[in-house]
């Protein structure tokens, strides 16, 4: 998966993606959401946008401890991110909280 740019933003210490063309608002402040189709994605700190990632999809030791939908792994900086499914959040997300 390639182009477009992927929005990056920090949750419960680990690094997050979504891709760019998704994202409909972000909503900054002391508890920024990020609002992409009927879902909406909390964070702990937008990040910002990255042009280009190397999306690999998730093998089957990845799903065992990830149940939840994405469209794969990346890695920026030295480290490892989940890149999102826009319409499908893990509760985690949805509620806001852990």
């Amino acid at each position: 998966m390639r182009g477009r740019g992927f929005l990056l933003w920090r949750r419960f210490g680990a690094l997050w993606a979504l891709p760019a063309f998704a994202v409909q608002a972000v909503v900054k402040g002391a508890n920024p959401v990020i609002r992409a189709g009927e879902a909406e994605f909390f964070a702990d700190e937008i990040l910002g946008v990255v042009e280009e990632l190397a999306v690999q999809k998730p093998g089957k030791v990845f799903e065992r401890f990830w149940p939840h939908p994405c469209l794969g792994l990346a890695v920026v900086a030295s480290e490892a991110l989940v890149v999102l499914a826009p319409g499908a959040p893990a509760e985690l997300f949805a509620k806001g909280e852990p």
